[in-house]
């Protein structure tokens, strides 16, 4: 039944086709508009500075359940002293480049991955000094920012670096 109405509509002369004509452009126009602001308004948004999800100088870490590369479960404790940490997973090509230059005293590894994933990677073969696998996913979104490089006294965050050499 809508065919029929819509046909005669538009065979009934040039007033009604004109009439569409204009209603077509005015909803292009229309449209166009609407994209620009939102063109805009997303310019507007990426100009703001991002908040950072890493770690930064004065943060303290927080208590995160880990799992030892021994299988044992406890509490990711970095202990007195300044240590080197990197939070790093073994599938990310940077981590493993950071990881082959950690020294193996004074620091430690939290890889963001499971312990089955963190055990048979190159991770456990190619560094010698602890390493702590996350035991359950961390509600701390700076946890899964990788690879992060800190200088940790005593928990709380002294430097954040990009080399180990930078972090002495």
């Amino acid at each position: 039944m809508r065919l029929p109405v819509v046909l005669r509509i538009l065979t009934n002369g040039g007033g009604t086709l004109k009439t569409l004509r204009i209603a077509l452009e005015i909803t292009v126009i229309v449209v166009f508009v609407l994209l620009l602001k939102q063109n805009w308004e997303l310019r507007h948004l990426a100009a703001k500075p991002a908040h950072s999800t890493a770690f930064e100088a004065g943060q303290t870490l927080p208590p995160v359940k880990v799992t030892a590369a021994d299988g044992k479960q406890g509490v990711l404790d970095p202990g007195s002293g300044r240590k080197l940490l990197l939070i790093g997973d073994p599938r990310c090509p940077s981590c493993e480049t950071i990881l082959q230059k950690m020294p193996a005293d004074n620091a430690m590894v939290l890889s963001i991955a499971n312990p089955d994933i963190t055990r048979s990677s190159s991770f456990a073969s190619k560094y010698h000094g602890p390493i702590y696998s996350l035991a359950e996913a961390p509600r701390d979104p700076r946890l899964h920012r990788v690879p992060q490089l800190l200088l940790v006294d005593s928990g709380r965050v002294v430097k954040t670096c990009t080399e180990p050499a930078d972090c002495r």
